[in-house]
């Protein structure tokens, strides 16, 4: 992708795979910029073969001097990875390759006042593209090799933080093409902070600086993310359609994804501080009119939203 005066050096990203990725969303129906979860279908196998042999395409496209027979190292980069990695994950499975995942890691204040800026978006939903992008990608490459790298430390000291967090040396001239200058938009432009006690800006600040203290994602950080990123998809899939039975779906899927007895992921979903708040206050006049069953759902949703 070519320089913008957002992004005076570039993105280093390919053309190919920004539309391939768009195409994914377009099949799901959300865009870069959407403030809900991906869904359900990004994980079934039947969906993530229809992209298989695109996906294939879209691969031998950006790298044609790979033989079939030759496995090289390769990098590839675009942020919409974050929602379409299990298609990608299978296509480069197949192709032999060892996936290892680099999640950068910028302070999601940072990244609302960038969103604000470049494409006028409102501060909570810029914070919410932040929160379920670092979610979706914690989801999808759980048990996988990854390492967390800080956007920030990355800046100030480029060659020790690629040593340390990516065992690497880089050489001086790679490390002087990181500029400082082009880093527009700070958290210490922000002078009243006190809209962090807020959701959804608590709960993003507490994952970031949850995943700013490891080098890999800790275990105990996805356990609890898996819970707040299912509950909201759930919820979210609940408001859509009418539903007879939805106390029970619910129910029966927080028990499933999380192997635990329903009370037990009443415990978690009170330590954690999960995103439900992102769907607006007024979902019960939603809920109301969609299901005569609505009155236990949304109690289980207020018990889970107000620990």
């Amino acid at each position: 992708m070519r320089p913008a005066l957002s992004n005076a050096k570039g993105f280093n990203e390919s053309w190919s795979i920004v539309h391939f990725n768009e195409s994914i969303f377009s099949e799901i129906g959300i865009t870069w910029d959407s403030v809900e979860p991906t869904g359900k279908q990004i994980f079934s196998e039947s969906f993530k073969k229809r992209f298989y042999s695109k996906c294939r395409d879209c691969f031998s496209e950006n790298f044609p001097e790979i033989s079939k027979d030759d496995v090289a190292s390769i990098v590839l980069k675009d942020p919409r990875f974050c929602r379409t990695f299990p298609v990608w994950k299978k296509t480069l499975h197949d192709l032999q390759y060892e996936i290892k995942v680099v999640i950068p890691l910028r302070s999601p204040i940072d990244v609302m006042h960038s969103l604000m800026k470049r494409d006028e978006i409102d501060s909570a939903s810029a914070v919410l593209i932040w929160y379920w992008h670092i979610v979706e990608i914690l989801i999808h490459t759980e048990g996988m090799a990854v390492s967390l790298v800080s956007y920030d430390q990355l800046l100030d000291n480029p060659s020790e933080h690629m040593h340390m967090s990516l065992g690497i040396e880089i050489s001086d001239r790679a490390a002087s093409i990181i500029d400082k200058k082009l880093n527009h938009s700070k958290a210490s432009q922000a002078p009243n902070a006190t809209f962090l006690e807020d959701e959804p800006f608590h709960a993003s600040m507490m994952l970031y600086e949850n995943l700013l203290n490891s080098s890999s994602p800790d275990s105990q950080v996805i356990s609890g993310v898996k819970s707040s990123y299912f509950f909201n998809h759930v919820l979210k899939a609940n408001l859509e359609k009418k539903s007879t039975s939805l106390h029970k779906r619910l129910i029966r899927e927080i028990s499933i994804l999380n192997g635990l007895p329903v009370r037990e992921n009443e415990k978690r979903f009170k330590s954690v501080n999960s995103l439900d708040h992102s769907i607006s206050s007024d979902s019960s006049e939603i809920l109301e009119k969609r299901s005569k069953n609505t009155s236990k759902f949304y109690k289980l949703w207020n018990l889970f939203k107000n620990p």
